[in-house]
């Protein structure tokens, strides 16, 4: 897929998951995660309603299959966030940054870096709908709990700041 050949891997995810879908079945994590991959090559084509649906169909599916809280989950909860916003669909993107900011403090606590890493991109969406203080506020957060995670000279804390 980061090779630039997107016909190329979308081909071949699609093959994983009509396997997959035939050998397993179409909730077995195989095949949900082929989908998924199928949606990234949406993505990089710029064809984002289209992500937008193959996402969302499959959060159906994961959702028979395993809790939100499951990293199964929690990828997708992401993509479909930045699909959202690519779509303006701003508020749609906001719960779901939201959601997911939510599951990961419950499931890693505040200070961990994927915990960081969904405020970090909640509040960029934030400043980006013009709730700037509220992003700001969100963003120093991310820069303490960053700095408490990594300390200063951390290559990590250095890209938040």
């Amino acid at each position: 897929q980061n090779l630039g050949n997107l016909s190329e891997a979308y081909a071949l995810y699609e093959k994983v998951f009509q396997l997959s879908s035939s050998t397993y079945s179409r909730s077995h994590p195989m095949t949900l995660n082929a989908y998924d991959g199928l949606s990234s090559v949406h993505i990089l084509r710029k064809e984002y309603q289209r992500a937008c649906d193959i996402l969302e169909e499959n959060m159906s599916f994961k959702a028979g299959v395993c809790d939100e809280a499951h990293p199964l989950c929690m990828g997708a909860i992401g993509s479909l966030a930045m699909v959202k916003k690519y779509l303006n669909k701003n508020e749609e993107a906001l719960a779901l940054h939201e959601k997911l900011c939510g599951i990961r403090l419950q499931n890693y606590g505040a200070r961990h870096p994927e915990t960081v890493r969904a405020n970090a991109s909640r509040a960029v969406l934030l400043a980006e709908i013009e709730r700037g203080e509220e992003a700001f506020r969100l963003i120093n957060n991310c820069l303490s709990d960053a700095h408490a995670i990594f300390g200063s000279k951390h290559q990590t804390y250095a890209e938040y700041t």
